[in-house]
């Protein structure tokens, strides 16, 4: 069996941290406020946090002073943004108006976010 990467293991446990940053924020948050907002404050948070990690453990960037780190923050942003709609409005759609369980919906979101914020890091945001 082929050994993983160091850059995907690392991934893997940054992304690990990131989900555990998310689901705990919206378990506390989802007592007082409606699921989608929750969500949102949440999704909020584990950005900040997952920029920091793989822009800094896992991808291993060095940015050559603030314009450069700037640039990678507000692409790291936007695409997670982006993934992070996509989120929303599954949890909107599906648990508040079609009534399926939040965190069941959530978890599924979660592995299509994950996937596709890794491929777009690699191939984009960090490239080497």
């Amino acid at each position: 069996m082929k050994k993983i990467s160091r850059e995907l293991a690392t991934y893997i446990v940054a992304g690990v941290a990131t989900t555990l940053v998310d689901w705990v924020l919206t378990i506390i948050l989802d007592a007082w406020l409606s699921p989608t907002v929750s969500n949102v404050i949440a999704i909020s948070v584990s950005i900040i946090f997952a920029y920091i990690v793989n822009s800094r453990w896992v991808f291993e960037t060095k940015p050559e002073g603030i314009k450069q780190e700037l640039k990678l923050l507000s692409e790291f942003v936007g695409t997670r943004v982006f993934s992070s709609i996509i989120q929303i409005l599954s949890i909107f759609v599906l648990v508040e108006k079609l009534g399926f369980n939040h965190l069941f919906i959530k978890a599924m979101a979660n592995i299509f976010v994950i996937v596709f914020n890794y491929i777009i890091s690699k191939i984009w945001i960090f490239k080497k």
